[in-house]
């Protein structure tokens, strides 16, 4: 009975966190997010005004010191170590609570700009405007308020896509110039700018601790792709105090060589772990695609050095992975790639075939070793099965391999969209050295045309772009009761084609569990 009241409840809840994950407008981020920032900005709406009655300077002076003592909270939000406390609590990673920073941002410059408007509209009512713009503190609450409207215009989705360089550098120095302004800006807002200062030089050290140094990384260009593989030694990134999960990612600097040392530590990029660090080999592989910035300059560093030791400053492993639930206990998991973001999910989907087999193998064991138990003790059982070259107990193990590996199959789905087969080559090695062979439940679509020359496509792989409907509703039909779970990176227009198939389940009921990897900034 209570499971019938709370049914339609926790399926409306599913409907409506969905609709409040979706996308608001490009650029714009997620209805969440956005009620976030309207919940967030009214709470402190509601301390700027009260007590304050009909009293124009103290709801002034109120919305200065009330968006001072959010900074620390607004600096914890954007700090990527796992030891912020935040990240703690709420079990998201930096990645998932960088677009609230965003959004706190927004709310603490509206707040800043009110407190300036309200002060030069008094100035201005007073006649002294033209006597208090000289003094100091003036000038330096004026400063604070262009740099935090700076820091906004920046930090806006086309400057970022524009050119990351220009945000990051602008944030970075911005946000650290701006403490030293508000704090001898006025008095009553110092034990602020104090705490911000500590969390700040906290998180500095942080990131500073988590960088490696590795003498004997290698760079190499994959044939007939603009892809480049980057190996560096993975002891050293993973001691045992350090956890890795598949799907986490790593933050690399440009190479160390004496013609870009001064540029290499300030420009680092994010690039997903693309093999099973320890598993695999001893080395982390990165993936990447050639392209404008540092991945350009990688590659020109790989033609002029291949092969050759180079150094690179690494940070990390980060990412959402980390906070995963344990996708094994979904009844299903599909997950798709587009391109280069199979170096996000085909780890996951390798080490998901690995824990299946782990258990495969174990209940194999069980199998065996019971039935030699019961043989032991009934030789004339164990010779009639002879009969036939095999006995019970390989019978049995035969038997129960075969259930075990259907039931891997229909369980992960892995759909894989390229643009030639050459750019999936890295992926189906790891697969076929792991595996043996490609497992069933793996498709890959190739959207380039097929030219001559070109490697043989093996019999998992098909030309065309996947019918992403389709794929979705494969997952779904017959099994009205399962729950799913669903992980995408890509393209955006290819998580937002997945993303809208699945939503017309999650309308109808369906349990579902979504990730998307991005690194959209």
């Amino acid at each position: 009975m209570v499971e019938g009241f709370l049914s339609p409840i926790i399926e409306n809840s599913r409907k409506i966190m969905w609709l409040l994950d979706d996308g608001i407008w490009p650029g714009w981020g997620t209805w969440k997010e956005a009620v976030f920032g309207v919940l967030w900005g009214s709470w402190l709406l509601a301390l700027v005004l009260r007590d304050t009655g009909d009293d124009y300077m103290h709801v002034t002076k109120r919305f200065g010191i009330v968006a001072a003592s959010q900074l620390p909270l607004h600096y914890l939000l954007s700090a990527k170590p796992a030891y912020n406390p935040i990240q703690y609590l709420t079990r998201l990673s930096h990645e998932e609570l960088n677009p609230y920073h965003r959004v706190f941002g927004y709310v603490l410059m509206s707040l800043f700009i009110c407190h300036a408007t309200l002060y030069l509209n008094f100035y201005i009512q007073m006649g002294f405007l033209t006597k208090r713009i000289k003094d100091i503190d003036v000038q330096l609450g004026l400063a604070a308020v262009t740099i935090f409207a700076i820091i906004g215009t920046s930090a806006t989705s086309y400057i970022r896509h524009y050119s990351y360089r220009i945000f990051y550098t602008l944030h970075i120095a911005l946000s650290f110039a701006i403490l030293p302004i508000l704090y001898f800006h006025v008095k009553y807002l110092r034990i602020y700018i104090l705490e911000t200062a500590a969390i700040y030089v906290f998180l500095v050290l942080q990131r500073y601790v988590n960088k490696q140094h590795f003498g004997s990384a290698t760079v190499n260009l994959i044939p007939k792709t603009s892809l480049i593989r980057i190996s560096l030694p993975a002891t050293a990134l993973f001691p045992e105090q350090k956890t890795y999960r598949p799907g986490q990612h790593v933050y690399l600097s440009r190479p160390f060589l004496n013609d870009i040392t001064s540029t290499s530590v300030s420009h680092m990029n994010p690039f997903s772990i693309a093999n099973l660090p320890l598993k695999d080999s001893p080395c982390i592989e990165l993936i990447a695609r050639e392209l404008d910035g540092s991945t350009k300059m990688i590659a020109d560093v790989a033609r002029r050095h291949e092969g050759g030791p180079l150094r690179f400053l690494l940070e990390g492993p980060y990412g959402s992975a980390a906070n995963f639930p344990d996708l094994l206990s979904y009844d299903h998991i599909l997950l798709v790639a587009g391109g280069v973001g199979a170096t996000f999910t085909l780890p996951i989907y390798r080490d998901l075939l690995r824990r299946t087999s782990n258990k495969r193998d174990s209940v194999k064991s069980s199998a065996t070793s019971g039935i030699a138990h019961y043989n032991g003790h009934t030789p004339h059982r164990k010779n009639a099965s002879s009969v036939t070259g095999k006995t019970t107990g390989q019978l049995k193990s035969q038997q129960t391999d075969k259930e075990m590996k259907s039931a891997t199959n229909s369980k992960l789905s892995f759909i894989w969209s390229v643009r030639t087969i050459e750019d999936a080559t890295w992926g189906l090695d790891a697969i076929q050295q792991q595996n043996g062979s490609i497992p069933e439940g793996f498709e890959l679509f190739v959207s380039g045309k097929q030219k001559d020359g070109q490697s043989h496509i093996p019999a998992a792989a098909v030309y065309g772009r996947p019918q992403v409907k389709s794929v979705v509703e494969k997952v779904f039909v017959g099994r009205e009761s399962q729950r799913v779970a669903v992980l995408v990176c890509g393209p955006t227009t290819l998580g937002q084609d997945v993303r809208r198939a699945v939503g017309e389940w999650v309308w109808k009921g369906r349990d579902v569990w979504w990730h998307e990897e991005q690194f959209s900034w």
